[in-house]
C-alpha cells in the first residue's frame, strides 16, 4: 500500500470491481469474448448502461489473478499518470514484471512515443505466462499521445500480452496492420444487446418478478435490449409502479428512457435517502467517511449499505465494497436534480470533499472539487505547494489541465499561479508563452512592491526561470544575469529548477543538450564556471549536474586534469543525491576516459558498476537503453561485431521512424554498428537523417559526430572526395570551440583520413577562425596538425574479428552466450535461472560448458577470458 501512496494512485483504481452475486449470466456472450481476448487487442464499445464492465469483470474473475485492471477517468489524460497507473496494475499481478513502476514512468516520462514503447516492451518480453490488461472508460482518454504510445505499442507487442480496451464510443487508434493480421476482435453493441430470454432472466433473478410472455416481448422492444433500462423498469415497478402504464410511457431515447424511469424510482424514496443521493452525487468515488464528511450523517454506513443491497445503482469498487461510485447514467440525472433543485449545496459540498480528500493525502482528487468549489484562491496555494513534487515525476499535463480551469483574472493577479504557467510552458518548450507569463509575474511583483507587499522569493523564482530560459536560449550571459539576482532575492532554492535540470537525465552526453549549451563548448565553460560558484551554497543539483558537464567538456579537450577532479566530484554529488542523471554518465564518462587509457578490464568495470547502481535502484529506465548502447559502442571498438548485432535485434531501434533527442544517442549508435557491417546505403541515409536534425536542433556536438562518421562511410565506399569534404566541414565546426576527443575517440581510421587532409592543405598563418572570443586555432591546417599530435590517449584500435568465437575448440551455444553476459552482469546462479526460465540445474549445465570451453576455472577467469577475447 505504501508504494500507491507514494504514486498517489487509489487502490480502487487498480482493482478489478466486484461481481454482483444478483446478475444475469451470458454464457453465449462470455464464450464470445474468451474467444476475443486470445487475441493482442480485444475492444468492448457499445454506449452506457449495456453491461460491457460487468461482463469483462464475469469473465475476468474466471481468470485468477492473470488480468491487471485499470478503471481510468479524467485525470488519466498525462501520460505520466496513465502509464503509472497501468503499470501499477500490471504489477498487482506480476510483481517482477516492473519493480517500481513510480521509478520506471518517472525516468521515461520525457521520452518520445516509440522510446517510451520500446521501453516497455522490453520489460513485457520477460513474460513466462499470458498476462491481459483491461483499460476500462477509455473513452476519458483524450490525449493524442496516449493513443499514439498504444499504437506503437503494438507495432511489435509480445505474444503473451493483451490489451482490452472497455469504451462508450470506438477507441481512435490507428492500428491498421493488426486488423489486416486478424489480430483486433472487437464486441459491438449489436453483441451487448440482451436477447428475449435474457430479459426473462434479468427480471426473474435481479427483481424477483415474473412478467408474461406478452409483457417481456414489450419490455424487450421498448429497451432493446439495454441493460440500463431494464434495470430501471425493475426498479420502478418494485417501487410500486404499474408495469403496463410505464411500458406505454417509455419511448423516444435513451436520455428519455433514464429520465422518465429515474423519476418514477426516485419519487418513491424516502427523503433521507433523496437527500443522501443528492449531497453525494458530487462525488466521483466515496466511501462512508467521505459522505459522512460531506452530509454530516452518522449513519452513513448503513445507508451504503442498504443502497448497494437494493441494486440503487450503486457499483462498488474493491471487493471488500468499503468503496463505492454511481452509475454514470443515475450520477448524471442525480447531478442534474441537484443543480435545479439545490443549487446553493453544491459549492459547499465540493468544498468539504475538498478538504477531507486532501486531509486523506488524496490531493488529485482534492485539487478537482476544490476547483469545482471556486475556491480559486486555495486551488492555487494548493497546486503550488504540490507542482514541485509533480514537476519532478513528468505530471506536467495534470498540472496544465489545473491551471487551465482557472480563470483569466486569477492567472493576471497571482503571480504563483502565472509564475507557475511559465515553468510549464518553458518544460514544455513553449518560451514564448513562458515568456508573455514571465511578463505578467513581473508586473503584478512590481505592483505588489508599489504597496508594500514584496514577496522576495517570488521574485527570486521570477529571476531563477529568467535564467533558465535564457539557458534553454544559449544565452549564457543572462543566464548569469538572472541567477545572479535569484540568489540575491532568494538565498535558498529555486523549488522548479531542478525539474528542469533532470529532463536533460535521459541523454547521455550532457554536452548535446539544451542545459549543455548543444556543445557550445566555451560559452558552457563560462556559464557552469560561474553557476557552480554562485549556487555552491544553495542544495541544488545544478552542483552536481554541473560536475559532469564540465566533466564531459574537459574531456573534448583532452585535460586531464580537470578530469581528475570533475569525475570524482560527480560521483560524490550523484551518491550524495542519489540522483541516477548524475551517476550513470559519470561512471560512463569515467568508463571513456579508461577505455582512452587502455584500461579495458577497469572499463568495464566501471560500466557494471553503472548497471549496478540501476539494478540495485530497481530501474529499467531510460537510463538502461542508453547504458546498452554504449555498451554496443565498446563492443564496436572491440571488434564484437557479434553483440552489437544482438543489440540491435533485441533494441529493434532500426525500426524509429521519427528522430528526438531521446533517441539520437542510439540510432548513432545503429549507424556505427552499420558502418561495421559495411551497409553502405543504409547507413548514408541514416546519417543524411541524423545531420539534418542536429542542424534543426543546432546540436553542435552530434553535427560533428555525425559528419565525422560521414566521412568514414564515404571513405570506406572509396569515395575520398566526399570523405574530405564531410571531414572538412567537421574540422571547421569543431576548431572554434575546441573538439578534439570526438575525431581522437574514431581510433586510426580517422587518423589516416586526417592525414590524407593536411598533405592537401598548407597551413595559412594569415587565415584566422571566426569565433567571437580568441580562436584557440589560427586556422585548420594548424587545428588539424594539433590533433594529429596528440599523444594522450593516442590508441590504436584492436585488430577486427568479425567472429570472436572462431578462435574457440568449440563455439559457445546461443543459451550460453545468455548466460555469460548474466554472470558478467553480476548474476548468481538462482537468478540466471529465474531470468531464463530454466532450472537451477540446467544453469550449473551452461557455466560447465562455458568453463571448459574457455578453457577456465571459475567465473572471475571466465569473464576475463570472455572480455579477453571481444565475447563481452
Amino acid at each position: 500500500m505504501s508504494s500507491l501512496l507514494r504514486m498517489q494512485l487509489p487502490l480502487t483504481k487498480i482493482t478489478r470491481p466486484p461481481v454482483r452475486m444478483q446478475r444475469v449470466f451470458r454464457p453465449v456472450l462470455m464464450q464470445k469474448l474468451a474467444q476475443a481476448c486470445a487475441s493482442p487487442l480485444t475492444m468492448v464499445h457499445a454506449p452506457a448502461g449495456y453491461g460491457k464492465t460487468s461482463l469483462v469483470a464475469d469473465w475476468a474473475q474466471s481468470m485468477s489473478t492473470s488480468v491487471a485492471w485499470v478503471s481510468l477517468d479524467p485525470g488519466d489524460n498525462d501520460p505520466h499518470r496513465f502509464w503509472i497507473s497501468v503499470l501499477g496494475a500490471l504489477a498487482q499481478v506480476n510483481e517482477d514484471l516492473i519493480k517500481d513502476p513510480l521509478e520506471f514512468v518517472s525516468a521515461v516520462s520525457g521520452a518520445d512515443a516509440e522510446s517510451f514503447t520500446l521501453s516497455l516492451e522490453t520489460q513485457l518480453a520477460l513474460l513466462s505466462a499470458d498476462i491481459w490488461l483491461v483499460l476500462d472508460d477509455y473513452h476519458q482518454i483524450h490525449l493524442e499521445l496516449i493513443h499514439h504510445q498504444l499504437e506503437h505499442l503494438f507495432q511489435y507487442v509480445p505474444e503473451r500480452f493483451h490489451l482490452i480496451l472497455i469504451s462508450r464510443n470506438r477507441p481512435p487508434l490507428r492500428i491498421g496492420r493488426l486488423r489486416t493480421e486478424e489480430k483486433v476482435q472487437e464486441l459491438r453493441i449489436e453483441d451487448l444487446r440482451c436477447t428475449l430470454d435474457e430479459v426473462g432472466q434479468f427480471c426473474r433473478e435481479v427483481f424477483d418478478w415474473h412478467p408474461d410472455v406478452d409483457s417481456l416481448a414489450r419490455i424487450h422492444s421498448k429497451t432493446e435490449g439495454w441493460m440500463v433500462g431494464m434495470h430501471l423498469l425493475g426498479m420502478a415497478v418494485n417501487e410500486g409502479c404499474e408495469c403496463t402504464k410505464l411500458l406505454e410511457s417509455v419511448e423516444g431515447s435513451h436520455t428519455f428512457v433514464t429520465e422518465y424511469l429515474t423519476e418514477e424510482v426516485w419519487t418513491n424514496q424516502p427523503s433521507e435517502i433523496k437527500e443522501f443521493l443528492l449531497k453525494t452525487c458530487v462525488l466521483e468515488q466515496f466511501n462512508a467517511a467521505l459522505c459522512q464528511a460531506i452530509t454530516g450523517l452518522s449513519d452513513t454506513p448503513k445507508q451504503l449499505s442498504r443502497l448497494y443491497a437494493e441494486n440503487a445503482f450503486l457499483v462498488a469498487l474493491n471487493p471488500e465494497k468499503t468503496w463505492f461510485r454511481y452509475h454514470h447514467l443515475f450520477a448524471d440525472v442525480l447531478r442534474t436534480r441537484l443543480a435545479d433543485t439545490h443549487p446553493d449545496w453544491v459549492i459547499s459540498l465540493h468544498r468539504k470533499a475538498a478538504d477531507w480528500l486532501m486531509e486523506h493525502g488524496m490531493t488529485h482528487q482534492a485539487i478537482h472539487h476544490i476547483l469545482q468549489a471556486a475556491d480559486e484562491t486555495r486551488a492555487v496555494t494548493w497546486i503550488y505547494e504540490l507542482a514541485p513534487n509533480l514537476l519532478h515525476r513528468g505530471e506536467r499535463s495534470t498540472l496544465h489541465h489545473w491551471l487551465n480551469q482557472l480563470t483569466s483574472q486569477t492567472l493576471q493577479a497571482n503571480p504563483k499561479a502565472a509564475l507557475l504557467s511559465a515553468w510549464i510552458y518553458s518544460l514544455q518548450n513553449q518560451h514564448n508563452l513562458a515568456e508573455r507569463k514571465l511578463a505578467l509575474v513581473r508586473q503584478v511583483l512590481l505592483k505588489m512592491d508599489e504597496q508594500g507587499e514584496s514577496d522576495s522569493t517570488l521574485w527570486g523564482e521570477y529571476h531563477t526561470l529568467r535564467g533558465y530560459l535564457a539557458m534553454i536560449g544559449q544565452d549564457a550571459q543572462q543566464a548569469i544575469h538572472h541567477m545572479q539576482q535569484s540568489a540575491i532575492h532568494n538565498p535558498g532554492h529555486s523549488q522548479f529548477f531542478q525539474a528542469g535540470l533532470e529532463l536533460n537525465s535521459g541523454e547521455p552526453y550532457f554536452l548535446r543538450t539544451a542545459l549543455g549549451q548543444r556543445g557550445y563548448l566555451r560559452r558552457l565553460q563560462n556559464l557552469y564556471t560561474t553557476l557552480r560558484d554562485l549556487l555552491k551554497h544553495s542544495g541544488l543539483g545544478v552542483l552536481g549536474y554541473g560536475s559532469i558537464t564540465l566533466g564531459e567538456l574537459y574531456y573534448e579537450w583532452n585535460d586531464v586534469t580537470q578530469l581528475t577532479y570533475f569525475i570524482p566530484r560527480a560521483l560524490e554529488l550523484g551518491f550524495r543525491s542519489k540522483d541516477l542523471g548524475i551517476l550513470v554518465p559519470a561512471h560512463l564518462l569515467h568508463a571513456r576516459v579508461l577505455r582512452a587509457e587502455g584500461r579495458r578490464a577497469e572499463m568495464w568495470e566501471a560500466i557494471s558498476q553503472a548497471e549496478q547502481l540501476l539494478r540495485d535502484s530497481k530501474n529499467h529506465s531510460r537510463w538502461t537503453i542508453v547504458l546498452e548502447a554504449f555498451k554496443t559502442r565498446k563492443w564496436l571498438e572491440e571488434a564484437n561485431l557479434a553483440g552489437a548485432e544482438q543489440w540491435v535485434a533485441d533494441r529493434r531501434v532500426a525500426h524509429y521512424t521519427t528522430i528526438q533527442e531521446t533517441n539520437e544517442f542510439e540510432l548513432i549508435t545503429l549507424a556505427r554498428v552499420w558502418l561495421a557491417q559495411e551497409k553502405q546505403t543504409e547507413v548514408l541515409h541514416l546519417l543524411t537523417r541524423l545531420l539534418r536534425f542536429a542542424q534543426a536542433t543546432d546540436r553542435l556536438g552530434s553535427k560533428i559526430e555525425v559528419l565525422c562518421l560521414q566521412a568514414l562511410a564515404f571513405q570506406q565506399a572509396k569515395n575520398f572526395p566526399a570523405a574530405l569534404a564531410n571531414l572538412t566541414e567537421a574540422l571547421t565546426l569543431g576548431m572554434p570551440e575546441g573538439y578534439r576527443r570526438t575525431f581522437l575517440d574514431e581510433g586510426p581510421v580517422l587518423q589516416e583520413l586526417l592525414q590524407t587532409w593536411q598533405m592537401t592543405h598548407k597551413e595559412n598563418p594569415k587565415a584566422q577562425a571566426t569565433t567571437e572570443t580568441e580562436p584557440l586555432f589560427p586556422n585548420l591546417p594548424s587545428y588539424t596538425k594539433a590533433l594529429l599530435g596528440e599523444t594522450w590517449f593516442s590508441l590504436p584500435q584492436p585488430k577486427r574479428l568479425q567472429n570472436p568465437q572462431a578462435i574457440l575448440p568449440e563455439p559457445l551455444t546461443a543459451r550460453e552466450m545468455e548466460t555469460l553476459d548474466l554472470m558478467a552482469s553480476g548474476l548468481k546462479n538462482a537468478e540466471i535461472a529465474q531470468r531464463l526460465q530454466v532450472s537451477l540445474g540446467t544453469v550449473k549445465g551452461y557455466t560447465h560448458h562455458i568453463f571448459g570451453k574457455l578453457a577456465v576455472r571459475n567465473r572471475t577467469e571466465a569473464i576475463a577470458q570472455a572480455r579477453k577475447l571481444g565475447l563481452l
